[in-house]
C-alpha cells in the first residue's frame, strides 16, 4: 500500500469515530501529529482494512499549548513516561510529546522528528509518518523488509523483555530471521534469567490481551535460538 494516501485514509477512518475525530482535530490545531511504529507499518501492508491494535501518536508542538488540557476531555490514563493512554470509540491511542520520548529524555539519541526512527529497539518499528507534512521516515524499516532480518536499532530500552517477545512474534508473522546481534542478546538474557520463557509468557497478556504463544512454543523458540547461536 503506497503511503501517499495515508493522511487522507487516517482522517477518513477517524470520521467513522466522531469522538476520536474530535480529539485528533483538537490536537492538530497547534501541533504536528506523527504516527509512529505499528499503525504505519500495518497501513503500508494492508491499508486500514484491519484496525491497528493501537495508534502511537507523537506530538510535535508548533506553538505553546497544553496537551493535558485537550486530553482531559477524553478517557485517558497517564503513564510513568509522561505519555497518555487514550481509549475512545473502541480505538486505543498512545500519545506523548516529542520531547518526552524515552530515548530523548535519557540522552540516548538527539531529540528531533527525524531521529524518532532511531529511538526504537527493533528495526521493524523504525517508521514514522508526519500527517501534516505527509512525510514518511522509513529507511531503516525498508532495509529490514528487504533483508527479511530483525535487528536492534537502539539497545537501551525500558521494555526490553516485551521487545524480545515482539521479536519472536514478528519473526513468526513475517517469516523473518534474527540478526546475530539480536540472537546474542537473547541468549545472554536466557543465561542470566532462569525460566526466561515464563517471563515472556506472562508479558504477552498485558500487551496483546490474550495468549499468542504457549509456554512450550516460547521455550522451544528460545532453545532453537540458543542452538543456532552456539553453532555460529
Amino acid at each position: 500500500m503506497p503511503y501517499s494516501n495515508l493522511s487522507r485514509d487516517f482522517i477518513e477512518l477517524m470520521q467513522v469515530y466522531p469522538m476520536a475525530e474530535q480529539m485528533i482535530n483538537e490536537l492538530s490545531i497547534d501541533n504536528e501529529l506523527l504516527l509512529f511504529g505499528g499503525s504505519v507499518r500495518e497501513y503500508l501492508e494492508s491499508g486500514f482494512r484491519n484496525i491497528p491494535r493501537d495508534f502511537d501518536i507523537v506530538i510535535k508542538k508548533k506553538r505553546k499549548n497544553s496537551l493535558e488540557d485537550i486530553l482531559c476531555k477524553y478517557p485517558h490514563k497517564k503513564n510513568r513516561f509522561g505519555g497518555y493512554k487514550v481509549r475512545i470509540n473502541s480505538l486505543e491511542f498512545d500519545i506523548w510529546k516529542l520531547e518526552d520520548t524515552w530515548a530523548f529524555v535519557n540522552n540516548k539519541v538527539k531529540a528531533s522528528e527525524e531521529n524518532l526512527v532511531n529511538t526504537v529497539f527493533l528495526n521493524l518499528d523504525a517508521i514514522v509518518y508526519n500527517l501534516e507534512k505527509e512525510m514518511l521516515y522509513d529507511e531503516i524499516y525498508k532495509q529490514a523488509k528487504q533483508e527479511q532480518c530483525l535487528n536492534i536499532v537502539l539497545h537501551e530500552n525500558p521494555h526490553l523483555d516485551l521487545n524480545i517477545l515482539r521479536a519472536i512474534n514478528f519473526a513468526e508473522k513475517y517469516n523473518m530471521s534474527l540478526s546475530e546481534e539480536l540472537r546474542y542478546m537473547i541468549s545472554e538474557l536466557i543465561q542470566e534469567n532462569n525460566n526466561y520463557y515464563e517471563r515472556l509468557y506472562s508479558i504477552q497478556f498485558n500487551h496483546y490481551g490474550s495468549e499468542k504463544f504457549t509456554k512450550i512454543e516460547i521455550n522451544n523458540y528460545l532453545h532453537k535460538l540458543i542452538d543456532n547461536q552456539l553453532s555460529v
